[in-house]
């Protein structure tokens, strides 16, 4: 199982507190917590996707283990969680990455990918919410507050810190309680119970009405850049209703929605299911963003990229000596090449050389592989479908070629496989 490591990074007057996991070139999944927890949210899912991606998941200022600085010294405002993740992220280096977005995370993250929308290769929402239609009926003390920043309605709102609040309505609401670990929810309300801690919540429940003002330009996001989408929902929140994971349909046709018999904090019963949701979802909208975005590539007018990659399949697949298939797959893979499969990940020439030789070796030798959509990305991204099977069907391998390439050169070669009947 691959470690899960504990580390803090400075920005500015924050020492932002993280979990990382996974190998440091891996596409980069980056877990924006919510209230009132912290990335300790994350402990199960984590391992569950850190041997394909590099995970990534920091404490936000006035949570968890992050030290910020107090009140009155530091804004504790949507803005400014936003401005310290985002310097969190170039302290990094992280360039391209994929969002997953809980309760106080989605504004948090939502606000970083309308500032730099090229920056996201996806986005997960799991009870993160953008449309007004997502509110629940339980919300009636915290919009008064809204509306009226009175000390009266400050106060009227620390209920919503209680340990019985945390405990009873956030975590244990539509939750099987023989699921539910008690640990979570106690860290939290330790969390909670320290000095101070309840007036930076009180801070930011006054702020999330310029969550609610944001959710048009959110919206207009969505329609503009329209990233890939998916949603692992609790239907029973209490507080976010399935109606706010439907409505990013309407911006975004072609979210992935999927509704969980739980409640709002999802991971605490359904880990592996929202893992696996993750990662079918992820295995296949990544490919097709691989690369940086930018102009479209021109290619030389000699350059047939379907011929090119259908004569380099026909060779590779209608060689059947062992030698001469290995130099097939070496001449065609540059040397960064990777081949992903459903259950792994193999890189270099050998390790691809062998796995390639190991699913051939259960086809038959009348297989035929067919090309099925090419087309040209950006910035020198290349992708062919392609099907393989008998003549007569049925369809046995499916594939997606992702090529880079410079001046008409394939330069390096992601090939995903999925064997579907071998």
């Amino acid at each position: 199982m691959t470690a899960v490591h504990y580390r803090t990074q400075k920005v500015g007057e924050v020492e932002l507190f993280y979990r990382e996991a996974g190998p440091a070139d891996a596409p980069v999944l980056l877990l924006l917590h919510g209230f009132p927890t912290a990335s300790h949210m994350f402990r199960d899912l984590i391992p569950e996707l850190a041997d394909r991606y590099r995970v990534i998941a920091p404490d936000l200022p006035g949570f968890g283990q992050t030290r910020a600085p107090d009140r009155g010294e530091f804004t504790y405002s949507f803005d400014k969680l936003a401005e310290v993740i985002e310097g969190f992220v170039d302290a990094l280096g992280l360039e391209r990455f994929a969002l997953y977005i809980f309760d106080y995370g989605a504004p948090t993250g939502l606000r970083m990918a309308i500032r730099h929308p090229e920056r996201i290769t996806a986005i997960i929402s799991q009870n993160g919410n953008a449309y007004e239609e997502g509110f629940s009926d339980q919300w009636g003390a915290w919009q008064a507050y809204w509306r009226d920043p009175s000390e009266a309605n400050r106060e009227a709102c620390r209920d919503s810190l209680s340990p019985e609040t945390i405990r009873d309505w956030q975590y244990g609401t539509g939750a099987d309680p023989e699921l539910l670990s008690p640990d979570g929810q106690e860290l939290d309300i330790a969390y909670m119970a320290r000095p101070g801690a309840e007036e930076v919540q009180l801070d930011l429940i006054l702020d999330y009405r310029s969550n609610v003002a944001l959710y048009p330009r959110f919206q207009a996001y969505f329609r503009e850049h329209q990233p890939p989408f998916l949603a692992v929902w609790g239907r029973h929140d209490p507080a976010f209703v399935p109606a706010g994971a439907l409505a990013y349909k309407r911006d975004l046709p072609g979210a992935e929605i999927h509704l969980l018999d739980t409640g709002h904090f999802a991971l605490e019963t359904h880990h592996r299911e929202i893992a696996q949701h993750i990662r079918d979802f992820l295995g296949r909208v990544l490919p097709e963003r691989a690369g940086s975005p930018g102009a479209p590539l021109r290619l030389p007018a000699d350059i047939d990229f379907a011929a090119l990659m259908g004569a380099n399949l026909e060779r590779v697949f209608g060689e059947h000596d062992p030698a001469r298939r290995i130099e097939a797959i070496r001449e065609l893979y540059a040397p960064d090449a990777i081949l992903h499969e459903p259950d792994r990940s193999v890189h270099g020439h050998e390790a691809i050389s062998q796995a390639v030789t190991e699913l051939l070796g259960h086809l038959p030798r009348d297989f035929v592989f067919t090309p099925v959509r090419p087309a040209l990305g950006h910035n020198g991204v290349g992708r062919l479908q392609w099907t393989a099977g008998p003549p007569d069907g049925p369809v046995a391998v499916t594939g997606l070629d992702v090529a880079h390439i410079e001046h008409g050169v394939i330069k390096a070669l992601h090939v995903f496989l999925d064997p579907q009947g071998a």
